[in-house]
């Protein structure tokens, strides 16, 4: 029902040229601020991943704390053995602690052995919307001709000076004395938002955001939003109560059938006939001591009650109902419906849930594009192979992301959501037909509609057919024109 994309840049990737990445985080590992109320956390103060992270993925994306980061973990989680030269032990120099005279302690743990890299460690990062302000206090020229004060700057001092108009340089806050604001200037210490990692207790960063988006680094999936609640619920959390209330009537009507082919039976004990031996085999005799009427005899087992089939049959429409997957959607003809503008009508309503549910993926789908163009836009700095989306396909363009302009430009990307389903694309391909034949709109619409390759050298042929048509028609109203 929720879900998660961390997008952000990789400076490996690429074999070191770095590019996006996007990684699935489990929404038991994500936190944010309560108060939230955007889906796509637009408005959220802070967004928290928590997570156990590996020791050697840890030491290489943090080099300067790599020593750090693994004497803390050794501390936490190893034993201390016998102390001993700092250089000799099994674990490497570097993560003995020294306790002051110039010996140090040996930690091992149970097998005495080195580290692996696979120990885990707790990582904490929080992206924050830090509001804090930053003063600034520069100095302003205040020329005696009577123009405004003007931040210092020697371009602005030297045309004061060519050009004969004397003026002084004061400090902002001396602006007052003049008769002149507070020239104080204020900015966002943390203009696009604020980072800060942390390894168990050791401050891994705190540090601006690199990103000029200035948005957490996040991305949020959801189904169905409970109002006010902050929780989201999905299909399968509805559907599951349902499907085991259904598999709970099916094993019924499967336990009595079960009853009906093999019932019980009952047998005299005077009979001399063994319990064990009445195994149902074919031909298998059994002698008894009295009448067989009165010897055994099967118990009358219990007709299925149609109430069963009922029930099954209104949960199955239930969870119909629930998923919004109906046999219409299913590619099945309704029962007793035959009329194509209805079975159109009923393609529409079944699709209602669904395109629901499209249009909440929509938004974060277009949420995370406008993320990914952004970092894009930022670090590229070599060609890039770009695939673009044609009329006719695919087309690879190679983009100089350093010189951009140069290069004709970066590429014109428009990112929207309101993709059609499938089933409105085929009724929105139907209607075109019907405007076409009503001339409303001509066969290149309708080529559009159809998303048709090679679409101009279809249009070419029918207006060479129309043009041929045209001399034929010429050519006999010509001709009846003689007789």
């Amino acid at each position: 029902s929720e879900g998660y994309w961390k997008i952000f840049w990789d400076p490996v990737a690429q074999n070191g040229e770095g590019d996006v990445r996007v990684d699935v985080v489990s929404p038991k590992n994500i936190f944010f601020d309560p108060n939230a109320r955007d889906y796509l956390l637009k408005d959220t103060y802070y967004v928290g991943y928590h997570a156990n992270v590996p020791l050697s993925g840890l030491k290489s994306r943090y080099p300067d704390k790599a020593k750090t980061i693994e004497a803390k973990w050794i501390m936490n989680n190893l034993t201390p053995g016998e102390s001993g030269d700092i250089t000799s032990h099994s674990l490497g120099g570097e993560t003995v602690t020294d306790d002051g005279d110039g010996v140090g302690t040996r930690w091992i743990d149970a097998k005495g052995g080195r580290l692996d890299g696979s120990e885990k460690v707790e990582l904490t990062e929080i992206w924050v919307d830090d509001q804090s302000m930053v003063a600034e206090t520069p100095d302003y020229i205040v020329a005696f001709d009577g123009s405004a004060p003007q931040v210092y700057s020697d371009q602005i001092a030297d045309s004061l000076n060519q050009n004969g108009i004397e003026f002084e340089v004061v400090g902002a806050k001396d602006l007052t004395k003049l008769g002149y604001e507070d020239g104080t200037r204020y900015h966002r210490k943390y203009p696009n938002g604020r980072i800060i990692t942390i390894a168990g207790s050791i401050l891994l960063r705190d540090q601006p955001s690199p990103y000029e988006h200035g948005r957490c680094p996040y991305v949020r999936f959801w189904r169905y939003p409970v109002p006010d609640r902050g929780y989201f619920f999905g299909e399968a959390e509805q559907v599951k109560p349902l499907n085991k209330e259904l598999n709970k009537r099916k094993s019924q009507i499967t336990d009595i059938l079960s009853i009906t082919s093999n019932p019980p039976m009952l047998i005299n004990v005077a009979s001399g006939i063994k319990a064990k031996k009445m195994t149902n085999e074919p031909g298998l005799i059994i002698p008894v001591n009295m009448d067989v009427d009165r010897a055994a005899k099967w118990l009358q087992a219990p007709n299925v009650p149609s109430a069963l089939f009922v029930q099954i049959e209104q949960i199955s429409s239930d969870i119909d109902t629930v998923s919004g997957i109906h046999d219409i959607t299913q590619g099945r003809r309704p029962t007793g419906i035959t009329a194509a503008a209805a079975i159109e009508t009923l393609q529409e309503a079944a699709q209602t849930r669904l395109r629901l549910c499209a249009r909440y993926i929509e938004y974060s789908v277009k949420h995370g594009a406008e993320l990914m163009l952004s970092i894009i836009w930022q670090y590229y700095r070599n060609p890039r192979t770009i695939r673009k989306k044609t009329a006719d396909g695919y087309e690879f363009k190679q983009v100089n992301f350093v010189n951009a302009e140069l290069a004709g430009g970066l590429p014109d990307v428009k990112i929207r959501s309101g993709s059609t389903m499938p089933i409105s694309e085929a009724v929105r391909r139907q209607d075109a037909k019907e405007l076409l034949q009503l001339g409303v709109i001509d066969e290149e619409e309708v080529l559009n509609v159809y998303n048709w390759p090679d679409k101009q050298r279809v249009l070419a042929r029918i207006k060479a057919k129309q043009e041929e048509l045209a001399q034929l028609q010429a050519q006999n109203a010509q001709t009846q024109g003689v007789q």
